[in-house]
């Protein structure tokens, strides 16, 4: 007999902020990476040291799946306060244009990118998976440009990605994302990382307090890449994708993004 495990149903109470977090370091082999499950118990203890009624949400290893990614994020905007601030934290890249060596600072063992190479002709675009429409409603902070590779690296004698390192690391009470990203950059890119950290998103919520409002937060820490365009909206051809045990494609992210609720 052959049993197959039923189809989770994902259910979340309102809460005034959430940490959802997708995080995978087994994909087999050489693709197996080493920090992503650091870099989600690292953001549990952030966020709530910062604000202890943080809720949150993991899904590790062979959980994090595209689908639950996906599910998982659907199910939080549902319940989501209208005006509250959705921050999306993505720590893997779209690029497999640069190659790393050892580094310098305490770091061990050579880095390794946080990208699944889909064997397609390299792409010079920038940035665009999250992006729900023309006009953004929410924060999107991902760990390098679409021409770079993240770093997935030992660091401090552990193993973490180095852009969640670092925004951890840079993270105070009272900061606006803004300066927050602006404390990033003084870290990133380095002699040792040479990723660039992004931000977007509108004024009125780059100029919030970190975490002082309603706040859900929407992070992987897993490998990106990028697929041949089917849906025929992208002037390079390719889609850029978050990948766990399957692709998960940029339109797909931006269909659930539309469910941002509106103030």
């Amino acid at each position: 007999m052959c049993w197959k495990r039923k189809p989770e149903i994902v259910t979340f109470e309102p809460v005034k902020r959430r940490l959802i977090t997708v995080s995978r370091n087994k994909y087999g082999g050489s693709s197996d990476l080493k920090g992503c499950l650091n870099d989600a118990y690292n953001w549990d203890g952030k966020a709530k040291a910062m604000q202890p009624d943080f809720d949150v949400k993991m899904a590790l290893d062979y959980d994090a799946t595209g689908n639950r990614y996906l599910d998982y994020m659907r199910s939080a905007l549902r319940v989501t306060k209208p005006g509250a601030t959705v921050l999306i934290l993505a720590d893997s890249c779209f690029s497999e244009t640069l190659t790393r060596g050892t580094a310098q600072m305490n770091i061990k063992h050579v880095t390794k990118n946080r990208f699944i190479d889909p064997g397609l002709v390299p792409r010079q675009v920038t940035n665009k998976i999250f992006r729900s429409g023309p006009v953004m409603d929410h924060i999107m902070m991902s760990a390098c440009l679409a021409t770079e590779t993240a770093s997935d690296a030992y660091i401090n004698k552990n193993w973490a990605g180095a852009f969640t390192f670092f925004a951890i690391m840079a993270l105070q009470p009272g900061m606006t994302y803004l300066q927050w990203y602006a404390a990033i950059r003084k870290f990133l890119p380095s002699a040792d990382f040479t990723q660039t950290p992004t931000i977007e998103g509108p004024d009125y919520l780059l100029d919030r307090k970190v975490f002082e409002d309603d706040t859900l937060i929407i992070h992987n820490s897993s490998h990106g890449s990028y697929v041949y365009d089917k849906s025929g909206d992208e002037a390079d051809g390719q889609d850029e994708t978050i990948y766990f045990d399957r692709h998960v494609v940029d339109d797909e992210i931006k269909e659930v993004l539309k469910e941002i609720p509106k103030i």
